[in-house]
């Protein structure tokens, strides 16, 4: 499993874009390797990325989507996923919310 991320410009406003975690899983079908979309993960706003707030709202909504597929994914590969996260949403931390 693995995290692709996509970008969406909103429709009212071009200039500005979210970013989403879309969780998949790689699979061989009849025709060759394909994919399997697993579960949307989380989205933030690009320009809020920097937020510290945002991004406690966006590990919020992943680590509670995260829980929910406990019986699908295993601890290590929930490690996995948080890091694969990491790499573009900074971690929240405790003190970054007042």
């Amino acid at each position: 499993m693995f995290i692709r991320w996509q970008r969406r410009n909103l429709k009212t406003q071009p200039e500005r874009s979210r970013v989403s975690a879309i969780l998949v899983e790689s699979y061989r079908g009849e025709s060759g390797p394909r994919s399997r979309h697993i579960a949307f993960i989380a989205s933030i706003a690009e320009e809020s990325l920097r937020d510290p707030s945002a991004r406690h709202l966006f590990w919020y909504e992943a680590r509670r989507r995260l829980a929910g597929l406990s019986k699908r994914i295993s601890a290590e590969e929930r490690e996995k996923i948080e890091s694969a996260l990491a790499l573009k949403v900074r971690r929240s931390t405790g003190r970054s919310r007042t």
